[in-house]
């Protein structure tokens, strides 16, 4: 029987240290509440339709839509609190009334950009010395042509004389 009392006794002492330690650990007299915590909301962050102020554990605090900004045809309006793009673009009947071109295309274009009808260059004759004209928005576009040269003619001057091509090249240009 004194065996078993000095087990029971002995079992007794186990479970006192093993709360000691626990108690030990920060959980005095069993209380689980966790310690005081003061809210500090110095970050702010942002979804597609909010923006708010959070502590680093998770609290929101100043939850409010997106505000302020313009929306133009081709960008969304930008929050003045956080910066954020927000809501759509305006939307718009396309007006292509003005011409635009490039070295090998021209083109239609909207004052959003929206291009229409574009289309290479075309009509017009290349020279020798100047290249085709488009017919459609009078740019020059290609290359001239390329050709022999044939000094045929004889031209002069008050001071000179020379053979000249077609294409305006000169030759054997001397005084008289």
């Amino acid at each position: 029987m004194k065996t078993r009392i000095a087990k029971i006794f002995l079992i007794l002492v186990i479970l006192c240290l093993a709360t000691s330690v626990f108690v030990a650990c920060g959980e005095p007299d069993g209380d689980t509440t966790p310690p005081a915590h003061t809210h500090n909301y110095a970050t702010l962050k942002y979804d597609e339709n909010n923006h708010w102020n959070e502590c680093s554990c998770g609290e929101k605090d100043n939850v409010e839509g997106h505000k302020g900004g313009t929306a133009t045809e081709t960008d969304r309006a930008v929050c003045t609190v956080c910066n954020q793009e927000y809501g759509t673009t305006l939307s718009h009947t396309h007006n292509y009334a003005t011409l635009k071109y490039d070295g090998n295309n021209h083109w239609n274009e909207c004052s959003c950009g929206e291009k229409d009808n574009v289309e290479g260059h075309k009509g017009g004759t290349a020279t020798e010395t100047d290249r085709a004209v488009c017919t459609v928005c009078n740019q020059e576009y290609g290359t001239t042509l390329s050709h022999t040269h044939n000094y045929a003619t004889l031209k002069y001057d008050g001071n000179n004389h020379w053979n000249e091509c077609s294409c305006g090249e000169k030759d054997n240009v001397e005084g008289h």
